[in-house]
């Protein structure tokens, strides 16, 4: 085992620790400390560019996304925050999220929960003007989910995720699994492998699960290097005055 498993595999006891630690709190208080560890986890390990937070997307439907746990912003748009409060929730216009991701104690209890929220997301779509990619840049926003707890098959993982194109990818604490589209991981498939890589799945075990999950938001942050966004789609009409 190498320095970098390791690390992975003592990160991975520490997330569990932290999960096991918590168990006696409230619903509420379980939650909240869970999504902050991760949060602040993630935030450290990933470039620092990018601004982390929490809240809903909002474009002009007026129908809001919904709480959304963990969201990793571009540097291209700007995003509401709550003045005065320290770390309050913001709203997002669709062009301001690179990554969003939903913490869950169990994948199996509260599965339902997480395709809802994922569906909510789903309707929301980037739009941007001129733009930089290294990759393709998908209009939808990536959602990926972080489980404690879940199944203990990468098969029964996939037999989930693949009929819900709105979830990008997986990881399971516990298992040491994440599964994810091939697409979320930037992965272009053989020419002789079946399938698009939206609907193509891959799994990673041990260790390599959490360095694969880390690399998924990566490439899902940086394909976008630049690009223009256009605040003006979210405000009315102005008014004009002429001499």
């Amino acid at each position: 085992m190498n320095e970098l498993q390791k690390r992975l595999e003592g990160i991975q006891k520490i997330l569990m620790g932290m999960y096991e630690a918590g168990i006696p709190l409230s619903s509420h208080s379980k939650g909240f400390e869970r999504e902050t560890f991760i949060s602040g986890f993630l935030s450290k390990v990933l470039p620092p560019l990018y601004r982390f937070g929490t809240g809903e997307v909002v474009d002009s439907s007026n129908e809001p996304s919904g709480q959304l746990d963990i969201v990793i912003e571009t540097p291209f748009m700007p995003s509401l925050p709550l003045p005065g409060a320290e770390s309050s929730p913001r709203l997002y216009p669709p062009e301001a999220v690179a990554v969003a991701i939903e913490v869950k104690s169990d994948i199996d209890t509260q599965w339902d929960r997480i395709k809802l929220a994922s569906e909510k997301l789903e309707k929301f779509e980037r739009r941007f003007g001129a733009m930089i990619t290294m990759g393709e840049l998908p209009k939808k926003i990536p959602y990926f989910v972080v489980a404690y707890k879940g199944p203990k098959k990468l098969q029964t993982l996939w037999d989930r995720l693949k009929i819900h194109p709105s979830i990008s990818g997986v990881l399971i604490v516990e298992s040491k699994f994440f599964l994810a589209r091939a697409s979320a991981l930037g992965l272009s498939l053989d020419k002789n492998a079946s399938g698009q890589p939206e609907h193509v799945g891959c799994g990673y075990e041990g260790n390599d699960a959490l360095w694969a999950f880390v690399t998924a938001l990566h490439s899902a942050m940086t394909v976008l290097q630049a690009a223009s966004a256009n605040p003006n789609r979210y405000m009315g009409e102005p008014t004009l005055f002429t001499k």
